[in-house]
């Protein structure tokens, strides 16, 4: 509507479809236009010629004043009735077509006349009958309003806490749920480096052969947390070790 109403502003800067005389402050005045330049034609005094009978009634105004009165009740009716089922589009085609009535009514441009009136005169009566009927006859067999396609966006008042303790209160995973698992995660104390190289202690003692008890055979064994570490580093100086000892049993 608001479109439709910046559109009749085109009859003006066309210097089209004026209305009646009239004596009123806002009585329009019509140029006499060369067809072939489009432009007023100017008379010996230098000033442009005027449509003899004006000022006339500026029936695009009209219209378009109409429009934004239109688009606004639709406004107000869609909010406070929660009109569905195409009842807007309906209550816009019945407003638009009783102003078009009245403005064609005032138009004195030439036209098709029926029984007396203009043919845009029927139009709006036909189309104005129709969306009545339709609004009726929509509103008693789908009363109400449609559900919305964008359930998203219906549901935009919960907040995610609601929302949370909801799923929670249901027996549902939420959204939330790995990140409390995250959290109960990064909770869990750490192993401690001292207990892990004890750890390392008693399996060298126990595992190395020929070596002291209590010798570990790397003094930086016990300042390692990693206990698979300690395991390879044993390994690698055992053979060191028993090799030495053979040498030493050799005359």
């Amino acid at each position: 509507m608001l479109a439709q109403a910046l559109g009749r502003w085109g009859n003006w800067f066309n210097n089209e479809l004026y209305g009646g005389h009239t004596s009123l402050p806002w009585g329009l005045k019509v140029h006499v236009m060369d067809s072939s330049t489009q432009r007023a034609i100017v008379g010996p005094d230098g000033k442009a010629e005027l449509v003899a009978g004006g000022p006339f009634h500026p029936t695009f105004l009209y219209e378009s004043l109409w429009c934004v009165g239109v688009a606004a009740l639709c406004l107000w009716a869609d909010r406070r009735f929660k009109l569905g089922y195409g009842r807007v589009f309906a209550l816009y085609v019945a407003a638009y077509t009783v102003g078009r009535f009245w403005i064609e009514s005032l138009r004195t441009d030439e036209a098709h006349h029926f029984l007396g009136m203009r043919l845009n005169d029927w139009t709006a009566i036909l189309v104005f009958l129709g969306a009545v009927a339709y609004f009726v006859w929509s509103r008693k067999k789908f009363p109400g309003r449609e559900e919305s396609p964008y359930p998203a966006v219906d549901g935009a008042v919960d907040s995610a806490g609601v929302s949370g303790t909801d799923n929670a209160a249901d027996g549902t995973v939420g959204a939330d749920q790995p990140e409390a698992e995250k959290l109960e995660a990064d909770s869990e104390p750490a192993a401690d480096p001292d207990d892990t190289g004890a750890v390392g202690e008693t399996d060298t003692d126990t595992d190395t052969p020929g070596s002291a008890p209590g010798d570990t055979g790397d003094s930086e064994v016990a300042d390692l947390p990693n206990r698979d570490a300690v395991t390879v580093i044993v390994t690698e100086t055992v053979p060191a070790r028993s090799g030495q000892a053979d040498e030493s049993s050799n005359p």
